[in-house]
């Protein structure tokens, strides 16, 4: 066992508290509740002080709570414009999407219809045309204009019908008529 009446725990001994080294800073060990309150509230005390002197002559709480909840306000205001601004955007997009389409439509038709006149289709044979380039679009109206001439009758160069000299047919049918009356 130990000396004064200490019992050793572990085979260990704790030391004389009067064999321990004193520090030469004139630390004082807290050992009580009491006096480890009363350190903590006399170092907040002096953090305030240095707190309040770094800041002395700034804006009041009250008033910073009020430019906070003003610029927070600001804040919400902008981001519902931005969120309006965002939704133009998309219709605005949205339009231009739209007329891009009549406008390459509009382009389109009008291709057809220049080439189809070129090639000598009619006017109104124009909107039966394919393709999406110009080279397509003549091609198809090249091979539709040969199908319409391959089944368009060829008129014939003169007159069938037998001799007459050039005459009318009222004329033709006059003389045939007389020839069978006998006159």
């Amino acid at each position: 066992m130990a000396e004064n009446g200490n019992a050793a725990v572990g085979g260990i001994v704790p030391q004389d508290a009067g064999s321990r080294a004193k520090p030469s800073t004139g630390f004082n060990p807290i050992t009580t509740q009491a006096e480890f309150d009363a350190a903590i509230a006399n170092r907040l005390e002096r953090q305030e002080k240095s707190i309040a002197a770094r800041y002395e002559g700034a804006m009041p709480k009250a008033d910073v709570d009020a430019l906070k909840a003003g610029y927070e306000k600001a804040v919400a205001d902008l981001k519902a414009e931005i969120e309006k601004a965002n939704g133009d955007k998309a219709a605005s997009e949205e339009r231009l999407t739209e007329a891009l389409a009549k406008i390459k439509g509009y382009e389109t038709d009008s291709v057809k219809t220049r080439i189809a006149l070129e090639v000598g289709l009619p006017y109104a044979m124009a909107g039966r045309l394919a393709g999406e380039t110009a080279e397509d679009i003549r091609k198809d109206a090249e091979a539709l204009k040969n199908q319409i001439d391959a089944s368009r009758p060829v008129a014939p160069l003169g007159t069938t019908e037998g001799a007459g000299g050039g005459a009318n047919t009222r004329d033709q049918f006059a003389n045939w008529f007389g020839e069978k009356l006998g006159r």
